[in-house]
């Protein structure tokens, strides 16, 4: 593809040269030794046809060995290969768009094959292939639909992309609409979030959710302000706590100070909803650790709460914030109990997962680590403690250490595979050394 950039280059310059009248003169004067724009394109058409044939058979070649890697359970082979793939579509990108779609019942290595294709176009311009790209969408399988979706969710043709997955949206069935809206988000632009905002105001509170799972799964800050506005109607915006919650941990840097007054009357407005209030605290708790006078007597008075959970969640924001009195309020408890029955593998457990609120990640090490060595004497072993002292090390930023505890946990794959969309190992999972940890299919 470089040749044929170069190539195009060159009759680009050329035009202008071509089409003077000097330059016609010299033309009909020296016919037989200078080529035609036609010829030079004729050529053009031969080279990069000789060339894709070339192409086509290295393309086959890899994709048959990603095949059989998928067939094989060979991960590391798999990663090899999709260096090789890569570089085959960063040449001939046109010739991929056919193995996007792997058919209506393929084997699990098609539709793998067919997965690492997109994978390859996702990281490449496709402004070349967005017809085909749509006609997949369209009219191709389920499968073929969705890696052509993951495509066009990357595409460097927005203008073309944007409008024809808002238009798909509208007749789309239910179970897809969530994707397109992630692909929206993703793609940006001013006109996919205008048509996010109109389903952020839509009366089917399922659209609505959708688009805020869209928008988290994007991570669209210019977003925030119509989220915000949900804020100020707790009737419409309490079946949404989760979603809104995920938008905001997804874009931490759009949380200020009058963001927070928003939420802390949100929080406030829930006090009869523990489990949407305690979601509500707990962001605040993770995302603003320096609370003016105004906002800590608010939590103070949230802490006295009649519900129990509420007080705790309370108590938590201001302990994260600095505040020694709630640290030691929320602890004495679980002091006094290990003090009283130090055996008690549960009693360091409750101890940690509570310094881990707090953000004592150091404290919450020992002492997940104490009801490990517990649990492993008695010969009951809990996964929780593991996964926890893995999280507190990923917290602290120290993933080599995460990754062995993540190693050492008693836990199935297919639990291994769950923790990958934890966000707390969102690191871990960018890193291909510590991401293997996790078992991905795809690995």
């Amino acid at each position: 593809m470089k040749t044929f950039k170069r190539l195009v280059l060159v009759l680009a310059l050329a035009g202008p040269l071509l089409a003077s009248p000097r330059a016609q003169a010299h033309d009909q004067a020296d016919e037989t030794e200078r080529a035609t724009l036609e010829e030079l394109l004729e050529r053009y058409r031969a080279q990069r046809d000789k060339l894709f044939d070339l192409y086509r058979g290295r393309l086959q070649e890899v994709l048959e060995e990603i095949e059989a890697a998928f067939e094989s359970s060979q991960p590391k082979r798999l990663a090899t290969l999709r260096i090789r793939l890569h570089k085959v579509a960063l040449e001939a990108t046109p010739l991929l768009v056919p193995w996007l779609d792997p058919g209506i019942k393929p084997t699990d290595a098609e539709a793998g094959r067919a997965r690492e294709v997109a994978r390859a176009l996702a990281a490449l311009p496709t402004r070349s292939i967005t017809r085909d790209l749509l006609a997949i969408l369209s009219g191709g399988s389920t499968a073929g639909r969705e890696n052509a979706l993951e495509v066009l969710a990357h595409s460097d043709d927005p203008e073309r992309v944007a409008p024809a997955l808002v238009a798909h949206f509208s007749t789309a069935l239910d179970s897809r609409k969530g994707a397109i809206l992630a692909a929206i988000a993703t793609i940006g632009g001013t006109q996919a979030e205008l048509f996010l905002g109109r389903i952020l105001n839509d009366p089917d509170p399922k659209l609505v959710k959708l688009s805020l799972e869209a928008l988290a799964h994007a991570g669209v800050e210019t977003a925030a302000a119509r989220i915000a506005e949900l804020l100020q109607i707790p009737t419409k915006a309490t079946p949404l706590v989760v979603e809104i919650v995920a938008y905001y941990r997804a874009c931490p840097a759009v949380i200020d100070d009058d963001l927070c007054e928003l939420l802390m009357g949100l929080a406030e407005a829930l006090a009869q909803k523990p489990n949407e209030a305690v979601l509500i605290l707990g962001l605040l708790a993770e995302a603003h650790e320096e609370w003016d006078s105004k906002l800590k007597r608010r939590l103070r008075k949230l802490a006295e709460a009649s519900v129990p959970r509420i007080q705790d969640a309370s108590l938590v924001a201001l302990a994260r914030s600095g505040d020694r009195s709630s640290r030691k309020k929320l602890l004495d408890p679980h002091d006094a109990r290990i003090k009283r029955n130090a055996t008690s593998a549960s009693a360091w457990q409750e101890r940690a997962q509570l310094n881990y609120k707090i953000a004592e990640y150091k404290d919450a090490i020992d002492d997940y680590t104490e009801a490990v060595r517990l649990g492993e004497a008695r010969g009951y072993p809990r996964a929780d403690n593991y996964i926890g002292v893995a999280r507190c090390y990923a917290q602290l930023g120290k993933l080599r250490d995460a990754k062995a505890w993540l190693e050492r946990a008693p836990i199935s794959i297919s639990a291994l595979r769950g923790l990958a969309r934890d966000p707390v190992f969102a690191e871990m999972l960018a890193h291909e050394e510590y991401r293997r940890v996790f078992r991905l299919k795809d690995d």
